[in-house]
């Protein structure tokens, strides 16, 4: 069904040239940067190697519009200081981490600051619907503890609002423990129509639009996929039929270490998340003699709690006296400690 742009809110025309100008999104004076940075993208030629029927299919409602039930990643993937088990697929070349789905089936998720909308992966979000009857969405984990890789593929893709490409498919990779991300881009078939510019979202998105919470791509309608740019901003992603991508290409976002740390990155788990108030912090193998120090602050950058926790167990972690909301919390271990953001919500 066609509809009004998903990115017209904020990608309109009026807003491009601002956009440009600025090279920048929505601010905001406080909170957790996300723990990719437009300095640590890569562009590169590869290889795209579809999945075939030994992955699993993701069944959804509608091909044009529709979110997925949540999918077990297979390992714990660990984005924006939260520890990840299970994605949500939403049909429009989007993806979120987590267990719940964002705040609608149809919706500008890239400049939504609705808290459902945030931990997003935006590999070609734009408005898509199925090419053919063999339109499918499917995912497989591969790979042995503790380098497995998750792949998610959109196959059989029609470009619906814009019309610049009739049959497309494009992968989500996840890695463990290096918590990588990869955008790879397969077959694209222009289309027999004008050429004309497609408007799309292709990046991460944390906790919100403000800058340095998301890290986006942007580029001209008639700029190569190979020479796209990345900001700390929200910024358009354009096309036309002329400048589709070569199949391969893709697109790798390299995390940066919220800490000192990667081992006790990898020892401490914490979770549910959001929770309404108590959270376990799952200590293993952290090398720690002694108790490790907890510490919690509000997005001022107040303390508002501390604890101790013990290695090799699972600790229970009691914020219910906090307001609902974002916080920050610090594990330390001597000089050495591990930062994520959780989530206080009832």
């Amino acid at each position: 069904m066609e509809k009004t742009h998903l990115l017209s809110h904020f990608f309109d025309r009026k807003n491009l040239a601002l956009l440009a100008l600025l090279g920048l999104g929505a601010f905001a004076a406080h909170g957790q940067a996300l723990n990719y940075s437009p300095t640590a993208v890569t562009s590169t030629a590869g290889a795209y190697n579809p999945l075939n029927n030994t992955s699993t299919a993701i069944v959804v409602s509608d091909p044009d519009d529709a979110n997925s039930a949540p999918q077990a990643i297979g390992f714990t993937f660990n984005y924006n200081g939260q520890s990840f088990t299970q994605f949500v697929l939403n049909t429009n070349g989007a993806l979120k981490l987590g267990s719940t789905p964002p705040s609608s089936i149809l919706a500008d998720f890239v400049s939504s600051t609705n808290a459902a909308d945030n931990n997003m992966l935006f590999p070609l979000f734009t408005d898509l619907a199925g090419a053919s009857p063999a339109t499918s969405f499917r995912f497989q984990t591969t790979g042995t503890a503790p380098n497995r890789v998750c792949t998610v593929e959109w196959s059989g893709i029609r470009d619906l609002e814009s019309q610049q490409f009739t049959n497309a498919s494009f992968q989500v990779k996840l890695y463990e423990t290096t918590n990588a991300i990869e955008f790879v881009y397969g077959p694209f078939t222009p289309s027999t129509g004008t050429a004309s510019t497609g408007i799309s979202g292709v990046g991460l998105k944390g906790s919100g639009t403000a800058v340095g919470r998301v890290v986006f791509g942007v580029k001209s309608a008639a700029t190569a996929w190979s020479a796209a740019t990345w900001q700390g901003g929200l910024q358009p992603f354009q096309y036309d039929k002329t400048s589709l991508p070569t199949a391969g290409r893709t697109f790798r976002f390299t995390a940066t270490l919220l800490g000192t740390s990667a081992a006790l990155e990898r020892a401490v788990s914490v979770y549910p998340n959001p929770s309404s108030g108590v959270f376990s912090v799952d200590v293993r193998g952290a090398n720690a003699s002694n108790g490790l120090q907890v510490e919690v602050t509000n997005l001022l950058g107040q303390r508002v709690h501390t604890a101790t926790v013990r290695d090799n167990m699972n600790n229970k972690l009691d914020l219910s006296h906090l307001a609902d909301g974002v916080y920050s919390l610090k594990v330390q271990n001597g000089n050495e400690f591990s930062i994520r953001q959780v989530s206080v919500e009832r």
